[in-house]
């Protein structure tokens, strides 16, 4: 471990020798007490329990009863972030290792759209920026936020909105800085297929006379504990090209296909999915999404009601070509034709962590076999074209707050319906954001650590420093900073404490 992680974790555990919380634990022994896990826990009928263990040891004694994502300390002390069965809380909390185990508090986020009360919801970002200065420091001063990189900690950020497709963060070589440490940002393309070529086109084999192919479907936590279904694609097969001159090419002839899964206030999304080897056979490098049909996959295989008025084309072709680090990530499309996007899935190239251990090593957990450890964050596409990593805002309440500080302001609203048309710019219009979805605290801490510049070795269970800050300022529109593991006066509770050691 780096001496500036080393640091950090000597701060929180401090944080917890001082706490009259902790001060009231009882020593750790070999069996089963209640009193090592927390009450609402105890009470929960949730099968999937998301946990938060302060232990001391080895930290993989507890890998046998819950699948560890990352942990904060060391062998001394040491706090493991990760999720198990219901079933499994009494062995794990009878490991001599455990000395407590918490709820994993998710978080609530507001969210406008859900206001039943229509006079609470302001659309004056306009005049928000005229009363902080904002308009004068970007016109007079010339003071953008322009090479300024903000991470915002909420429900995601959807890339695909106009306002935010030129806001998105990046590193040195151009590849998206976004962060799903909740792991729900995960489409598996690990099924293939072949053209097929008739008269009326060049399509992708799935039906195969009949038989049809297995997909898996990532769900995560929405489909817990099957976090993976899997279904038989026998329905139809999607167009790739008019004729064998002009269709969607994959060098080396395997063609990837899968379905990503995004859950919204409205319903489950299904998004058909082609990954393909445009340049190099092998090397898979471009994504296309059918988002013309997938309100009708949505409805058919989820009974989601979607309010687009748009025909399915089951068509790949003629569907714009995704790749990582071209500036083409977003994805949406315009189905009435007024400019503005009527159906969005985020952006391609987030990394996320494999929290469910979803693209393990073995096959024993779903059937396959991708090959990277429990607890991985992934690269933001696998090369070899089985899965893509989404940012998406599962709630709207992320996009929000990145557009009030990011938003470009390049279209014209007739806010008042009145014939008057503003433009929305955030505060800091030049400056790019990295988002980090966050629902429970855990993401928080994961978020809060890799925007500051570290990195998790899942081999060592280590952070190590990069070297530099992925982010100038971090947002945190989530909350108040107290936190129930500490019975600590608000700002002297391990949430402020990290922020501080940050």
């Amino acid at each position: 471990m780096s001496r500036t992680a080393t640091g950090i974790a000597a701060i929180l555990l401090l944080f917890l020798f001082v706490s009259s919380t902790f001060a009231a634990i009882a020593p750790v022994s070999n069996s089963f007490s209640s009193s090592k896990i927390s009450e609402s826990l105890l009470s929960s009928g949730s099968n999937l329990q998301r946990v938060i263990v302060y232990g001391s040891g080895e930290i993989e004694a507890l890998s046998s009863d819950m699948r560890v994502t990352y942990t904060l300390g060391g062998r001394d002390n040491f706090f493991a972030f990760g999720n198990l069965d219901r079933s499994s809380l009494a062995n794990l909390a009878s490991l001599p290792e455990v000395i407590k185990v918490f709820p994993d508090v998710k978080l609530d986020y507001n969210d406008s759209r859900l206001d039943t009360q229509g006079g609470l919801i302001q659309t004056d970002m306009y005049r928000v920026r005229s009363l902080l200065g904002a308009d004068k420091v970007n016109s007079v001063l010339n003071v953008t936020g322009a090479g300024v990189k903000v991470a915002v900690v909420d429900t995601g950020t959807d890339f695909g909105n106009p306002e935010l497709t030129g806001a998105i963060a990046r590193d040195k070589k151009g590849i998206p800085l976004q962060l799903d440490p909740d792991g729900s940002g995960i489409i598996l393309t690990n099924n293939t297929a072949t053209k097929l070529v008739n008269s009326s086109g060049v399509y992708l084999d799935l039906v195969k006379d009949g038989a049809g192919t297995k997909v898996h479907v990532y769900l995560g936590a929405a489909g817990y504990p099957w976090v993976v279904q899997s279904v038989r694609w026998n329905f139809f097969n999607f167009k790739i090209g008019t004729d064998p001159e002009h269709y969607i090419v994959s060098k080396s002839g395997i063609y990837h296909f899968g379905i990503g899964y995004e859950g919204t206030p409205g319903g489950g999304l299904l998004f058909p999915t082609l990954v393909v080897d445009s340049k190099i056979a092998g090397a898979y490098d471009t994504v296309y999404v059918d988002l013309e049909t997938a309100p009708r996959i949505s409805t058919f295989l989820l009974g989601s009601f979607l309010p687009y008025n748009v025909e399915s084309d089951q068509s790949f072709w003629g569907k714009p070509a995704h790749r990582i680090g071209d500036g083409s990530e977003a994805i949406a499309s315009d189905f009435n034709g007024d400019g503005m996007p009527d159906i969005s899935a985020g952006m391609i190239g987030a990394r996320t962590l494999d929290v469910f251990g979803a693209i393990t090593s073995g096959k024993s957990n779903f059937d396959f076999d991708i090959g990277a450890l429990n607890g991985t964050l992934l690269a933001p596409m696998d090369p070899n074209g089985n899965y893509v990593g989404v940012m998406y805002d599962f709630q709207g309440h992320g996009t929000q707050t990145a557009a009030n500080i990011a938003s470009r302001g390049t279209n014209s609203y007739d806010v008042y319906a009145n014939g008057t048309k503003y433009r929305l710019e955030g505060v800091a219009p030049g400056s790019q954001v990295i988002a980090v979805k966050g629902i429970y605290i855990g993401d928080i801490f994961y978020g809060w650590m890799w925007t500051s510049g570290f990195d998790y070795d899942p081999n060592l269970r280590q952070w190590v420093y990069s070297g530099n800050h992925r982010a100038e300022l971090i947002s945190n529109s989530w909350g108040i900073s107290s936190w129930p593991i500490l019975a600590s006066g608000m700002g002297y509770d391990v949430v402020s404490a990290l922020e501080d050691a940050l």
